[in-house]
């Protein structure tokens, strides 16, 4: 049996993954928005889990193979009501306001990062990266598709990483685009070589809320 590991839940998805044969996986539960951290300061200033490692588990999990992610919120999954209940773990808050924490509206943007570029024929490529990927919730993730006319790369802190992109489809340059999680908008990077070791830099880095997802794509698609 496989323990769950907060700060690194892409481990039990690769775990599951990695079985033969392979079957789909579900991270039912990355991280509780504002449930209690030691090494997490929510955006209030408390020691929760904030929006940022909430998105980070939800793009390891899917880049680590996951067919889907849940959304979970401290005070939402007990129905908080502190007025009306007393044993609701220490919160100040209803679940009518732990709906509108940021986390629960920064899902959209990997659904439709998914939906829009990725589709449903997905394999997690570790051997795409040429530079060591890091562990725990810093891990550098990669995925493809099986007809190779699609990388993304989860950069989770902003690192400086290398991209072998030599066997995605057709000839000629790539084409490559930063994705902000945070918020769904794109920055080009324009056209890159067809290398075996691309380095790319993020334009932001250094923290947990400097994530970036790469995506490259033959210049024809």
């Amino acid at each position: 049996m496989y323990q769950w590991v907060p700060i690194a839940n892409q481990n039990a998805v690769k775990e599951m993954y990695d079985r033969k044969p392979t079957r789909p996986v579900m991270d039912l539960e990355n991280h509780y928005e504002y449930w209690n951290s030691s090494i997490s300061r929510n955006e209030d200033g408390s020691y929760r889990w904030n929006s940022s490692f909430v998105r980070n588990g939800a793009w390891h999990a899917f880049c680590a193979g996951s067919a889907g992610v849940t959304y979970g919120e401290q005070a939402v999954w007990q129905f908080a009501n502190p007025e009306r209940f007393n044993s609701t773990a220490g919160l100040n808050e209803t679940w009518f306001d732990g709906l509108k924490r940021p986390g629960s509206g920064q899902f959209k943007y990997l659904r439709s990062y998914v939906e829009r570029h990725l589709g449903t024929h997905r394999i997690p490529d570790r051997s795409l990266l040429t530079t060591s990927p890091g562990m725990e919730y810093a891990e550098i993730m990669a995925i493809r598709d099986r007809w190779w006319t699609w990388v993304t790369v989860y950069v989770p802190m902003g690192q400086a990483f290398g991209l072998d992109a030599r066997n995605l489809s057709g000839t000629g340059d790539l084409h490559a685009w930063w994705f902000v999680p945070k918020n769904g908008s794109y920055l080009s990077i324009g056209p890159v070589p067809r290398s075996a070791n691309l380095t790319f830099v993020p334009p932001t880095g250094g923290t947990i809320d400097d994530d970036w997802a790469l995506l490259v794509k033959p210049s024809c698609t």
